[in-house]
């Protein structure tokens, strides 16, 4: 018991020096309340790689040839704000010492990482947060940000994306709630254990797998396959009237409802509905195990 007692009383001690030596100048990559910026050139970047840990996060495309991060840690200690080049990939992260674990007054601490790209730059973007909020917004509806790659990555938190056109949108979010606007994609993902996904005013194909949550896509053209996944959660899809698709709709357990006079209609009582409109180009499959499905 005594040996229990006297490691547990170690491990404290422990921590509580490692926390004394995050608080003292002398250790401190940092001050506190700093401001830290970097900046690199972009000539021939073919990705840039984002980890941000739990940092809430604003990237800017603006008229400019460089890429500029800004750092601003509101209290958060030993945080390193790094932007290095290798090859034609610009990573920009938040470092870390290794005893940052032990810092037991840190961690409800939000930092502020705003990063300026060029509008011009239309190659990849890879961005990867634990938690916090995402935000990446092009100049206008007329004036979107291109890419042809856009990658997300978050345990948690929120993400605003509005006004881009890309090849290929994914997102995998472990929880937390993802709002696009205005966005066009040839194909978008999006893979979501828990957490709410709004899409509005959306042109593209899409894939959507939902452990449980909601998932609710406002589509203004149509123009590729769609096939949604929800072993939980309800799922709402507004087509456009000129909107041509084959449905295969299957409900496990719940309901599947929908506003289209769909032609050829064909269904069962597992709740099996095929049916085709318009002229039934784009094929549209939808699997729930739980929950709902609406199309108006």
């Amino acid at each position: 018991m005594r040996k229990i007692l006297g490691a547990i009383l170690l491990l404290i001690s422990i921590a509580l020096l490692f926390t004394v030596i995050q608080h003292n100048v002398i250790f401190t990559w940092f001050s506190g309340n700093m401001k830290v910026k970097q900046a690199s050139s972009m000539d021939n970047t073919q990705i840039v790689k984002i980890n941000a840990g739990g940092a809430n996060v604003r990237i800017i495309p603006e008229d400019r040839e460089d890429l500029s991060a800004d750092l601003q840690k509101n209290g958060t200690k030993n945080v390193k704000l790094a932007v290095e080049r290798d090859g034609s990939q610009i990573s920009v992260a938040i470092e870390r010492p290794w005893f940052h674990w032990f810092n037991i007054f840190s961690f409800h601490k939000s930092m502020d990482l705003t990063i300026h790209i060029p509008i011009n730059y239309h190659n990849n973007v890879d961005i990867d947060l634990s938690s916090g909020k995402l935000e990446l917004y092009g100049t206008s509806k007329q004036k979107p940000l291109i890419l042809k790659e856009l990658e997300i990555d978050m345990s948690s938190g929120n993400a605003d994306l509005q006004y881009l056109q890309v090849n290929h949108l994914e997102t995998d979010m472990s929880s937390g709630n993802l709002q696009l606007r205005d966005i066009t994609a040839k194909l978008s993902e999006f893979d979501l254990s828990s957490g709410n996904v709004t899409l509005l005013h959306y042109i593209g194909g899409l894939n959507a797998d939902l452990s449980s949550g909601k998932f609710t896509a406002q589509i203004d053209k149509l123009n590729g396959p769609v096939n949604i996944e929800a072993s939980s959660g309800n799922v709402a899809l507004h087509l456009p009237k000129d909107a041509d698709f084959t449905l295969d709709a299957k409900a496990s357990s719940g309901n599947i409802r929908y506003d289209f006079p769909l032609h050829n209609v064909t269904t069962n009582k597992h709740d099996n509905i095929r049916g085709t409109y318009g002229t039934g180009k784009h094929k549209m499959n939808i699997r729930i195990s739980s929950g709902n499905v609406h199309l108006y």
